[in-house]
């Protein structure tokens, strides 16, 4: 859960952040985990030690709200290709939140697609794709989820919606498969377009 996450790389958040009496905060119970993260953390952020950085974004990955998006884009433009891996898998975990909003999602296919495009590494292109190819794999997972409430529904009015829901999954999942295949015909490495295979 999101205490375990904090308890594990809180070695590195006290660094900048002090020690707080974690157990003992009287607001916690008020609180979400995300809340207490982003209340406690937050400043943070703006510092350029990359391990609190990955830190805070493992923790976003998993908890991580819409607003949390622009964490990682600035992480991004500060991070060069060495901390740009461990980005790639965090921010590739935070786009595969169930209710990840349409624009959020949109805007960071694209921001991967550009980095396999872009970037020289051989690495950051293959966790790059491999973000991708989990995206995709897991809106194939939800279309076959969908079909089956669908198939289990007896209401209308409840399958007409699960229809509507049907269609944007399955929207995403041709859209990705697209967008592999022409990053499959662009890349260089043999290896990453077996990979791709």
């Amino acid at each position: 859960d999101g205490w375990e996450i904090f308890r594990k790389n809180k070695d590195i958040l006290f660094k900048k952040a002090g020690e707080i009496d974690f157990e003992e905060d009287k607001e916690k119970p008020d609180l979400t985990e995300t809340e207490f993260l982003n209340r406690e953390f937050k400043e943070i952020e703006i510092e350029k030690n990359a391990d609190i950085k990955a830190a805070i974004a493992n923790i976003y990955a998993k908890y991580g709200v819409e607003t949390d998006t622009t964490f990682f884009y600035t992480f991004f433009n500060e991070t060069n290709d060495y901390n740009r891996i461990d980005w790639i898998e965090t921010f590739g975990q935070f786009l595969l939140g169930e209710n990840r909003e349409k624009t959020t999602l949109n805007k960071g296919i694209k921001l991967l697609e550009q980095t396999v495009l872009s970037s020289e590494s051989y690495y950051v292109r293959f966790y790059a794709l491999r973000s991708l190819l989990d995206l995709k794999n897991d809106f194939q997972k939800r279309e076959e989820k969908w079909n089956s409430l669908i198939q289990q529904s007896s209401l209308p009015e409840q399958i007409t919606v699960l229809k509507n829901q049907l269609d944007d999954i399955s929207f995403q999942r041709s859209k990705l498969e697209n967008l592999l295949v022409d990053l499959r015909k662009k890349e260089s490495s043999n290896e990453l377009i077996k990979y791709l295979d």
